[in-house]
């Protein structure tokens, strides 16, 4: 499986390498069979410097039975709350590109958990300061400051699951409280249709009128997750605050 690529903040394991510089083991090494296992796993692939991704996606791409190291990485995001945002994110990156089955309906429910559920209070997503509604979002380095662990999943739904895709997203895309959440869902389903324009076209009749700008917005592989947030405030601050999306029923939404 090639890597779901740009923007970086997609990638499986980001633009940054927060433990380049520390010793740690190496890949490949054998599947996880327990929680000690796991993490050896992970700091194996934390400390893969970045020009070295298509080591980690190789070796994920090659491990056996996936399912039962699907099972573990399962396990271990739902022990919640997150004390550890980083290896939760990174947990959602494994099982995104694992890509099983299983993880399907595991992201989908990861998805539309409260950030209280998620994330400890010393950890939980700052809002802007000039934030009134729950889905007017600030920043952080990834994406945006609201609900980045969910937009996350939201990323690796699309990826675990393409060909039911729009099928899974669509109550993402009508109903979900977060704007990171949304935005990041419009930019993975324009993604893994290569921008073609009637998936652009498709995703402008699907989403919220409020969110319909986030359509088509551009994006650069180059480009950090930090300056696309730069670029997405800019953008954001020339247009007029979009309201909360109206909670709508199934039969209320559009079908396409």
């Amino acid at each position: 499986m090639d890597e779901l690529g740009p923007p970086e903040r997609r990638t499986a394991f980001g633009p940054k390498d927060p433990g380049n510089n520390l010793e740690g083991p190496t890949l490949p090494l054998p599947p996880p069979k327990s929680v000690e296992d796991l993490d050896r796993m992970l700091l194996a692939i934390a400390t893969t410097p970045s020009e070295n991704r298509r080591v980690v996606i190789d070796y994920l791409d090659g491990l056996e039975d996936k399912e039962a190291v699907a099972e573990l990485l399962h396990r271990e995001l739902f022990d919640l709350p997150s004390s550890d945002t980083s290896r939760t994110g990174l947990l959602l990156s494994v099982i995104g590109q694992l890509a099983v089955p299983s993880s399907v309906d595991v992201l989908e429910k990861f998805v539309w958990m409260e950030d209280d559920q998620l994330y400890q209070p010393e950890s939980h997503p700052h809002e802007h300061p000039d934030d009134h509604h729950h889905d007017e979002e600030g920043a952080d380095g990834s994406m945006f400051a609201g609900s980045p662990l969910q937009a996350r999943a939201a990323e690796m739904l699309v990826w675990v699951g393409p060909e039911r895709a729009w099928e899974r997203t669509r109550e993402i895309l009508a109903n979900h409280p977060s704007v990171a959440v949304r935005v990041a869902t419009i930019d993975a389903l324009s993604y893994s249709a290569n921008d073609h324009p009637e998936a652009l076209e498709r995703l402008r009749t699907t989403v919220t009128s409020s969110d319909r700008w986030a359509v088509g917005m551009p994006r650069n592989s180059s480009e950090s997750g930090e300056d696309f947030s730069k670029k997405f405030i800019a953008f954001q601050e020339r247009l007029d605050e979009p309201p909360a999306p109206q909670k709508r029923t199934e039969r209320g939404r559009e079908d396409v």
